[in-house]
């Protein structure tokens, strides 16, 4: 990993056309360190130097380590909202009927409650701990609500097909 590390902060620096002084300045350590960073010889960095060096080069922790392929959190919002956030869930997301989103029809009145009460539970558990992080920043409400939303219908979904898997054909109408 320390290779990759080395390479991504070495690539970085030099398609933003920033010197080794300049990172160094941004991050607050010396210039060797950072070449000793780009060269491998130190690999194992402390992560608030990471966020920092992460920061000054304008990317994610995550990608500077070969964990993530977007370079930018708003480059992976971007992708994700493109690829799940289509045009007909916005639609049932927003519905004026006050219809439940992702209401799986076919769920009884207590699994509805099961659910929301599991889930209420879990986002509790989240609220509760020193903070919900996500590329080392607060997770902010718009966000916890796109959360809220994801866990909720895959909740659903879930109860309904392990309902249809192990429901016996004897009590299925």
């Amino acid at each position: 990993m320390s290779t990759t590390l080395g390479k991504n902060i070495k690539d970085l620096r030099t398609s933003l056309n920033m010197t080794l002084a300049d990172v160094a300045e941004k991050t607050g350590v010396s210039r060797q360190t950072i070449q000793r960073y780009e060269s491998g010889v130190i690999s194992n960095i402390p992560a608030q130097r990471l966020q920092a060096l992460a920061s000054a080069l304008g990317t994610t922790p995550d990608y500077l380590m070969g964990l993530s392929q977007f370079k930018t959190k708003e480059e992976m919002t971007k992708y994700f909202d493109d690829k799940f956030l289509t045009p007909e869930l916005v639609e049932e997301a927003n519905r004026p009927d006050g219809q439940v989103v992702g209401y799986v029809p076919g769920l009884s009145d207590k699994e509805e409650k099961d659910i929301q009460k599991k889930l209420d539970n879990i986002l509790n558990q989240l609220d509760n701990e020193t903070g919900l992080m996500f590329d080392g920043e607060v997770v902010d409400d718009e966000t916890k609500e796109k959360l809220r939303i994801s866990l909720e219908m895959v909740m659903r979904g879930a109860k309904k097909e392990a309902k249809e898997k192990f429901t016996p054909k004897k009590y299925k109408k």
